[in-house]
């Protein structure tokens, strides 16, 4: 396969190596797609950083064409088959049809396109994605103070890819790295972040068990990294094995592992935990929903996934406690199943999939109020799509869970996530102008609102 074939597949390609670890990475970077009406512009950027066993299995995979059959989806496919999990019946009691929100907004030195925001005590933190700076701001929105930028010396980041409070210490994401920071943002030590090679490449093209750390790699589109104990992480994971993998192999939605768990002190992946729902062994292959979000609150992981109304319950051993969960309100659910691997690298059919599908979505628990918040998109026509020029974003509702009883489902604006709670109010990330087409002015803002 030639250099040109490598990269009409999988976009540009740069590679740095670093010689005294024996690892090679490299960098994916799928060109943005645009949608704008005048000053606005919506984006998907896809930035994937993967290991020498990921470019192994990428090359192969591109070596494939594999046909698959189309398998119809017009029956419910939500309910699950047999589990080894207790279902608990939940109960619908809605309390809130409808929050009413109120706005804080951030003060910005410049116009600031991809961020992330995080709260932290009485403080907001606003993370600039794109300059791989934070911004900290008070109660009231002003401005206190600014860490971080974009670089290689100390203080300074390669890419911001999220942040963790952990042990009174700041926690930054990069590329291959975990940068640690002292309460007041001091710098104070690099980390590598580094999947073990325990197999031997032959071992691992003929024999993808799921069981091999060294199988999986990062999951970097919807991922979340989160403190999971005084000495580790846990993460989002996945495989693009060419015999294993979201695109044609069922045992993949069968037996994959979603977690893993980076130890801090060992600064290398562990182990590899958890499991996909059974929902997915119904559909042929639906890639393009293959994501899943957790919350994670003392001794107990709470797990939802894209096509299943269940959210399911586990401990930190990863033993299954229980699940419960209602469907959402006229979700569009019929996923279009993969034909053949050019949805590898088809971006308009993964953008328009996340326009027009409903699917579950983030999730929030605040174990002290027995409040379980899950976000979940309803899905918008393709033919609505195809006659506006404006932003285009998938309607967005909210369940609220008492418990495991239903108690609000409610209309959210389209960038919301729940990021803490200080009586009386929770709080969200956030409000953002470019998704705003009412607005002229450059602002951000957090949400927070009462029940």
């Amino acid at each position: 396969m030639t250099y040109d074939m490598i990269t009409r597949l999988l976009g540009r390609i740069n590679m740095t190596f670093q010689c005294n670890t024996w690892k090679i990475f490299v960098v994916l970077e799928r060109d943005p797609i645009y949608m704008a009406s005048q000053h606005r512009s919506v984006r998907i950027n896809w930035l994937f950083d993967i290991h020498l066993n990921a470019i192994r299995k990428i090359f192969i995979l591109s070596c494939f064409a594999i046909p698959m059959l189309l398998a119809g989806c017009t029956h419910d496919k939500t309910t699950p088959p047999d589990m080894d999990i207790r279902i608990v019946n939940s109960q619908e009691a809605i309390r809130y049809d409808q929050i009413a929100l109120d706005t804080i907004f951030l003060s910005q030195p410049a116009p600031i396109t991809d961020f992330f925001l995080r709260m932290q005590g009485d403080e907001y933190y606003l993370f600039d994605k794109r300059l791989c700076k934070l911004f900290v701001y008070d109660a009231n929105g002003n401005f206190v103070d600014q860490h971080l930028g974009l670089g290689r010396g100390p203080g300074e980041v390669s890419k911001l890819r999220d942040h963790i409070s952990h042990k009174g210490e700041h926690l930054i994401i990069d590329n291959v790295h975990v940068q640690v920071f002292d309460a007041s943002w001091r710098f104070q030590k690099q980390l590598d972040f580094s999947w073990p090679m325990v197999h031997s490449i032959a071992e691992l093209t003929s024999h993808p068990d799921p069981s091999y750390i060294d199988l999986y790699e990062t999951k970097y589109y919807e991922n979340r990294f989160a403190s999971f104990s005084d000495s580790s992480l846990i993460f989002n994971i996945e495989t693009t094995h060419p015999k294993y993998n979201a695109f044609n192999t069922k045992e993949y939605y069968q037996t994959s592992k979603i977690f893993g768990l980076y130890d801090i002190n060992k600064q290398e992946i562990i182990s590899v935990l958890g499991k996909k729902s059974p929902v997915y062994q119904k559909y042929s292959y639906i890639p393009n929903h293959d994501y899943h979000y957790y919350a994670l609150a003392n001794d107990t992981l709470f797990i939802n996934f894209e096509p299943d109304p269940l959210i399911y319950v586990y401990d930190k051993t990863f033993s299954p406690i229980y699940a419960f969960g209602k469907p959402g309100r006229q979700m569009d659910q019929k996923y279009d199943e993969t034909q053949n691997t050019e949805v590898i690298h088809d971006r308009n059919k993964f953008f328009i999939d996340r326009v027009t599908k409903g699917y579950y979505y983030h999730l929030s628990y605040f174990p002290g109020e027995k409040m379980l918040f899950r976000i979940y998109t309803t899905g918008m026509d393709k033919a609505i799509i195809d006659q506006v020029s404006e932003i285009i974003e998938n309607p967005k509702r909210m369940q609220i869970y008492h418990g495991t009883t239903l108690i609000g489902d409610v209309e959210i604006p389209p960038r919301f996530r729940i990021i803490g709670y200080k009586a009386p109010y929770y709080y969200a990330d956030g409000y953002d102008h470019y998704l705003d087409t009412e607005s002229s002015h450059d602002r951000i803002g957090i949400y927070r609102f009462k029940l």
